[in-house]
């Protein structure tokens, strides 16, 4: 939020590794821009497939923003450079660390599970494999919850 404060800033790209949560980031600045006072003319949300190309990208910002885009090659030209997508501001998003990503677990998979000596060990391996992707991490620790004994 403190990049969208900045008025030098026209447009910022968010990426980083699969599930470092880039998604859940982005849906929560957009509710908040929604639901808050902004100094933006336009707000515009687009999902898109992960083999987007960016004509097809921009076709899609085009297409929210009601903006009629031909066939036409020199067309398109102009509405690829009016759509640029190279963002001046760049938020990369990373894995978390070892710590917080085995504080996260440990909320997660609850206490039942945390207290007994003989699967700590396989906990921190879990994380280990979970490579601090709050997603994974999130997701692993959730099913596990359920689970009250090691079973082999």
């Amino acid at each position: 939020m403190q990049h969208l404060r900045n008025d030098e800033v026209r447009k910022i790209g968010v990426c980083g590794m699969a599930g470092v949560r880039k998604t859940s980031v982005a849906k929560l600045v957009n509710n908040k821009l929604l639901n808050g006072v902004n100094n933006f003319d336009i707000l515009v949300w687009v999902t898109i497939s992960r083999k987007c190309s960016v004509i097809e990208l921009q076709k899609k910002i085009a297409e929210a923003m009601n903006v009629v885009v031909t066939e036409d090659k020199d067309e398109t030209l102009k509405v690829g450079m009016l759509f640029e997508i190279l963002s001046k501001n760049v938020v990369k998003m990373e894995p978390l660390p070892e710590a917080d990503a085995w504080t996260l677990f440990s909320e997660k998979v609850g206490q039942n599970l945390m207290n007994s000596v003989d699967l700590l060990p396989i906990a921190r391996s879990i994380i280990e494999c979970c490579a601090g992707l709050l997603l994974v991490i999130v997701i692993v620790a959730s099913s596990m919850r359920v689970e009250n004994s090691l079973s082999i």
